[in-house]
C-alpha cells in the first residue's frame, strides 16, 4: 500500500471527480442526494491538508477499480488509471463517500449500493459513448450489474430527478444477485423492513 494522499493518486481522482461527465450527475435516491457539488467536496477533503479522506494505491484484483471504507479510498494499483472502468470504479466508491460524509444518516445497505451503481452509470453516460470493450473487461458478475445500471439510467438522465425504488426495480434485483453484493446486502435486517423481500 502506497502512503496516503500522494499529489499524483489526488490528481487522478480530480481528473474524474472534477470533470464535466461527474459535476453534471445531479438525482435524488430515498435518503440521497448525489450531485456534482458533492464530488467537489470528496476532492477536496482529500486534497486539502488536514485530510478529511485518505486516498492508497493497493493490491487489488485485476476486475477491481477502487474500494472505499471508512474515509479510506483506495485505488488499484494494477488497473491502468485511464481506463474507463476505473474511472466507473472511482466514481461509485466516491459516492459511498459522499454517502458518509454527507448524509449522516443510517446507511441502508442496498439503497447506497444502487444510488452508488446510479452515479457511475450517469457519469460513464455523460462522458463517452458506451466502448463494448468495457464489458469485455469486467467480471461476469460486475457486468450484469453494471449493464443493468446503464440501462436504467438511459431513461433517468434528467438534472435533479427524484428516482424511485420501482424505478431502478431491475437493478435492485441485480444488485442482490451479485455474488459480492448480494450475500452482504441479503443479511441485512433493514432490508425486510423495507419490503425488498415481501
Amino acid at each position: 500500500m502506497s502512503d496516503p494522499n500522494d499529489p499524483s493518486l489526488i490528481s487522478i481522482c480530480g481528473e474524474v471527480l472534477l470533470s464535466k461527465a461527474c459535476q453534471t450527475i445531479n438525482f435524488f435516491y430515498q435518503d440521497y442526494h448525489i450531485s456534482g457539488y458533492q464530488y467537489n467536496l470528496i476532492y477536496y477533503a482529500l486534497s486539502q491538508d488536514p485530510y478529511r479522506l485518505q486516498v492508497y494505491e493497493a493490491f487489488m484484483p485485476p476486475t477491481a477499480g477502487a474500494y472505499y471504507y471508512e474515509k479510506g479510498l483506495h485505488l488499484n494499483r494494477l488497473m491502468n488509471h485511464a481506463h474507463p472502468f476505473y474511472k466507473f470504479a472511482l466514481v461509485h466508491e466516491c459516492t459511498h463517500a459522499i454517502e458518509d460524509f454527507m448524509t449522516r444518516k443510517v446507511v441502508r445497505t442496498l439503497d447506497s449500493e444502487v444510488a452508488a451503481f446510479i452515479a457511475a452509470a450517469l457519469y460513464e453516460r455523460h462522458n463517452s459513448p458506451f466502448s463494448e470493450a468495457l464489458l469485455n473487461d469486467l467480471s461476469v458478475g460486475d457486468n450484469q450489474v453494471f449493464s443493468v445500471a446503464r440501462r436504467v439510467v438511459a431513461g433517468l438522465d434528467q438534472p435533479g430527478i427524484t428516482i424511485t425504488p420501482a424505478a431502478v426495480a431491475p437493478l435492485i434485483q441485480a444488485v442482490l444477485k451479485d455474488p459480492t453484493e448480494g450475500p452482504e446486502i441479503s443479511n441485512n435486517p433493514l432490508l425486510t423492513e423495507m419490503g425488498y423481500f415481501t
